[in-house]
């Protein structure tokens, strides 16, 4: 039909819908004037000197996001039946109260602390929400009164509205509803007594066709100024795009409508209103119902796709996802719910309502630059993630690869801005952890002497370097370096390990900073490689220049085995967790340490945490497992297995009791071996607020 009113000359733009979708704003007549009234005073509130209270503020953005969402009761292609007054009902602040109960899956607690959080760290930069429109009248216009509170509330500088740019079911937004609805608060009372076309179009009767008071008018006419300011502005825009009324689900939409992905992309929330948006969202697929919502959105929440997408919808299909084990057929028990037939009847009457958030998934950030070295060990500064400290180099050799040590800041670029050439005489830097001063860093190192000193029994492994930040510049041709300055240097090993001429200083750990305002009571801990005895050593990382007299305790291990990885954990105050592994198992050493008498309490033995059964692939030897601690009570282990590659989680207990397995996972068959871990922390999980961890594993070749 679209096309044929295309192709026309004097109906190109021809809305066959256009008459029931007036009619329909025009029987909405109670709840628009009750909702302009509010509206007036909301706005007046918010333009107010008075200071912003935030318990309010997340009140009535709850209330105004609610409004919205049933307000798409009034669609018209689902309420055929009803009558004006059954659509009235539906409307009411009393009826939207009353309706709370059934929004099965609210996730507008979440949408209000990123839009405060995107608001507080760019006070002054553009901050754009974007709404998916549904359905024209009365939807509309409170879609109009949603965008008119986030920018007067400050949530937003700019909203950006998406109708339909074809007639589609009935009752869906276009271009000129917008016009339409303006022009009905222009003249309120000739639109509501059938004055103006527009209210001749609606075909005013009965209650609709009673003049409003003074009050009323002067409040929808306040609608209109406010609006068409916005929309003068450019704060208020109206962008059509054909893709919202094409077949297929929004899957399609980074490859299908490249141009409006990436537009997309630029907003800081997306809202998509309506049953058939979020369906289209799904892919209206018939997920089990406690299928996340992030899953549900398939490439629109994948990593870096960069969009956060709210849904906002009243239930009018079998397509729901996002709820709570159990919730489904709860709701089929209920009358007419579908009981024993199966059928998810209580997801078509539009009665229950789900809120549905993703936030955006940052994109995995690369940045690669050479350094013409080999790199031996890398640190983060453990405040500024800006900033990486990196260490390499050729060993020991007069006329080769330079040792250095070299700091960088900028991730997406990896610009060094400080750097140390180290003797060619003595080894590379082989481990390296950052401890954070005011001017910038402590950087503990393991640099192995040279050959001439070890054979003198000279082997100063353990060395220490300030590293001080450069002034930072807007301009970058103008950045000056930054500072990187030898502070100590000792040996922290036995006499026999570190006189021996392969033993190095393999790893060097640090306890992380669980108080701010006390970041250096920290402990450290030194591990040797290749060494005739296999040795881990504890010391108190307060001072930037350690020495044997900062040493809490030493664990020496099997003759034969290594300390292939290690990390601290903090259960107490001042109560550390030591975990490492050989090649036959993972180990727990517990230490209290008293900072003020530097008073070590350590176990007397290591306590066995997990016994690794199999060390060996197909081609000889796996790689060594790695470890590292999850939270204080739970540690994480990577194990190469013949074959395959497992990861699990052990329940650390007291010391003396083995590590429970509570939960194993084993990696792709693609993956022989892995080499190296790394686990980060992410955000709480907002049903639970229990910490979440992240964690990955580089595959050997």
């Amino acid at each position: 039909m679209a096309t044929l009113f295309a192709l026309s000359t004097k109906w190109k733009n021809y809305d066959v819908f256009a008459r029931q979708k007036l009619e329909t704003f025009q029987s909405s007549r109670p709840a628009v004037l009750e909702l302009a009234s509010r509206y007036k005073a909301l706005i007046s509130e918010l333009s107010s000197s008075k200071p912003a209270d935030p318990k309010a503020e997340e009140v009535i953005f709850s209330e105004m996001m609610e409004i919205c969402l049933w307000g798409n009761a009034t669609d018209l292609s689902l309420l055929t039946n009803l009558s004006y007054e059954d659509i009235q009902k539906l409307q009411g602040s009393a009826a939207r109260k009353a309706a709370e109960k059934n929004i099965l899956v609210n996730d507008l607690p979440r949408v209000f602390a990123d839009l405060k959080k995107i608001q507080k760290e760019r006070p002054n930069d553009e901050r754009r929400i974007d709404i998916v429109l549904d359905n024209a009248g009365f939807e509309l216009f409170v879609d109009l009164i949603l965008a008119g509170y986030l920018i007067k509330a400050g949530l937003a500088t700019n909203i950006i509205l998406h109708p339909k740019s074809i007639p589609w079911f009935v009752s869906d937004v276009l271009p000129s509803d917008f016009t339409a609805l303006l022009n009905a608060l222009a003249d309120p009372q000739g639109f509501y007594t059938g004055a103006t076309v527009e209210g001749q179009k609606a075909g005013a009767t009965g209650e609709n066709a009673k003049s409003l008071s003074d009050i009323e008018v002067a409040e929808l006419k306040f609608l209109f100024e406010d609006w068409s300011t916005l929309h003068s502005e450019g704060q208020l825009v109206i962008r059509p795009n054909s893709f919202w009324t094409q077949a297929g689900s929004y899957w399609r939409l980074p490859y299908e409508a490249p141009k409006l992905y990436e537009d997309l992309r630029e907003s800081d929330l997306v809202i998509f209103k309506g049953d058939l948006n979020s369906r289209k969202l799904a892919g209206d697929v018939m997920w089990p119902t406690t299928t996340s919502y992030t899953e549900a959105l398939g490439p629109l929440a994948k990593q870096g796709s960069g969009i956060n997408v709210l849904g906002l919808r009243t239930c009018k299909a079998d397509t729901v996802v996002g709820l709570p084990e159990g919730k489904d057929e709860e709701l089929k028990a209920t009358e007419g719910g579908g009981g024993e037939s199966g059928a998810r009847k209580w997801a078509w009457s539009g009665k229950w309502a789900v809120v549905n958030y993703s936030p955006a998934r940052p994109p995995v950030s690369f940045a690669k630059t050479d350094l013409g070295y080999p790199i031996f060990s890398a640190e983060f500064d453990p405040y500024n993630r800006g900033y990486l400290t990196v260490g390499g180099g050729g060993g020991e050799n007069k006329a080769g690869i330079a040792n250095k040590i070299v700091h960088t800041q900028n991730l997406a670029s990896l610009t060094p801005v400080a750097e140390l050439d180290l003797s060619r005489e003595e080894d590379s830097v082989s481990s390296l952890a950052s401890l954070t001063t005011k001017e910038g860093l402590i950087a503990f190192t393991g640099i192995g002497s040279s050959t001439a000193d070890k054979k003198k029994g000279i082997n100063e492994h353990f060395r220490s370097f300030s590293i001080a930040y450069p002034e930072r510049v807007k301009d970058a041709e103008k950045q000056k370096q930054g500072v990187i300055a030898p502070l100590s240097k000792t040996c922290l090993f036995r006499p026999a390990n570190a006189a021996d001429k392969q033993t190095y200083q393999a790893l060097v750990k640090l306890s992380p900073v669980t108080d701010r305002s006390t970041p250096t009571r920290r402990i450290g801990a030194i591990a040797t490689g290749l060494a005739p005895t296999g040795e881990i050593v504890l010391f108190e990382a307060t001072s930037a220049t350690p020495d044997n007299k900062s040493v809490c305790a030493r664990i020496t291990l099997e003759k034969g085995l290594e300390p292939h990885d290690l990390d601290i954990a903090v259960r107490a105050e001042s109560k550390f967790a030591v975990a490492y592994c050989t090649d036959n198992g993972a180990y727990l050493y517990s230490l209290a340490y008293d900072f003020s008498k530097r008073k070590a309490t350590p176990d007397d033995e290591p306590t066995t945490l997990y016994k690794i059964q199999n060390s060996t692939t197909g081609k000889g030897i796996a790689p060594p497992p790695r470890l590292r601690w999850l939270t204080p009570n739970h540690l994480l282990l990577l194990v190469n297995n013949n074959p395959g590659v497992e990861l699990l989680i052990l329940h650390v207990g007291k010391p003396g009791q083995p590590g429970r397995v509570v939960a194993r996972k084993t990696l792709s068959s693609s993956i022989k071996s892995a080499v190296s871990l790394a686990v980060c922390s992410l955000d709480a999980d907002p049903a639970s607020n229990e910490r979440q961890a992240a964690s990955s594993s580089k595959p050997s070749p």
